[in-house]
């Protein structure tokens, strides 16, 4: 296993503006259409979905994305 991606909150304050739970929400991976489409489980990276919420993230945060 390797990783692919790193998502990284940066926080205008030391202590953290909002909870990680909120930030995580905004995150989900699902199995990507054409590969479900095919019926098979998925076994590599590119198989995967990874969407972000369209909401604005909270003030005082950051999201940097690292591969």
């Amino acid at each position: 296993m390797t990783t692919r991606k790193l998502l990284v909150f940066k926080h205008a304050s030391a202590l953290g503006n909002v909870s990680s739970q909120q930030l995580f929400d905004r995150i989900s991976v699902k199995i990507n259409d054409k590969h479900k489409a095919e019926g098979l489980p998925p076994r590599k990276f590119g198989d995967y979905d990874i969407c972000f919420s369209d909401e604005p993230l909270p003030q005082g945060i950051e999201m940097l994305e690292r591969r």
